[in-house]
């Protein structure tokens, strides 16, 4: 092309203001409850879904594991969010991986317990299909918002977001999951995240990439 002033010319016409995009905070002060309430109205639809009994013994650990589950999850999305932006980086990380202990180490303190419920449990299955029904349509607004910006790292994006969406699963499990864990069990968690997982990067990947 020779008419170098008209292509400037023409671009210059076409320009439009960038919308600049919300720091990481304000956009996770509504994503996350946003993907809680619609995970928690997804678990409407499954007829054995039942509330946990806060008052019966052992309780604190059911809401330990909720609250660091929580955590979790925040962390992780804040770095997917975070990442999906040019030069931005890993958040938390520090924090990320204390929680994770405390995670672990909640679950085998729950593995161990003697045999009291709490509230009416869900067999290995129904857990598994719980994680799912809750995190999918978690996955659907994340992809969608992390399409808002793409991102140059579309896999580490993808990556951190779905371990948010597995745990922030977990937290709304624990509000209806006896406390003690079968070994079995925590396997069907963990399966049931990896699977979240798989899902978002397989289906975000492409969406997000810049």
């Amino acid at each position: 092309m020779y008419e170098h002033d008209q292509l400037i010319d023409e671009l210059v016409c076409d320009a439009v203001p960038v919308r600049r995009t919300w720091p990481v905070w304000m956009r996770l002060s509504w994503l996350v409850p946003l993907v809680l309430v619609l995970g928690a109205i997804s678990t409407l639809l499954l007829n054995q879904r039942q509330v946990t009994n806060w008052t019966a013994p052992y309780a604190i650990i059911a809401a330990a594991n909720m609250v660091t589950s929580l955590v979790i999850g925040t962390i992780a999305l804040s770095s997917a969010l975070s990442i999906s932006i040019a030069g931005g980086v890993t958040r938390g990380g520090k924090i990320f991986r204390n929680m994770m202990v405390v995670w672990l180490a909640i679950s085998a303190i729950s593995i161990n317990l003697p045999a009291h419920k709490v509230g009416n449990t869900y067999n290995d299955t129904c857990c598994f299909v719980f994680i799912i029904t809750a995190g999918t349509p978690m996955i659907a607004i994340i992809i969608l918002e992390l399409r808002r910006t793409l991102s140059f790292n579309p896999i580490r994006s993808l990556v951190s977001a779905g371990c948010g969406v597995s745990f922030l699963s977990f937290a709304l499990l624990a509000m209806c999951h006896s406390v003690e864990l079968s070994i079995s069990d925590l396997i069907q968690h963990l399966c049931a995240a990896l699977i979240l997982g798989a899902v978002t990067v397989g289906l975000g990947w492409r969406v997000i990439a810049i």
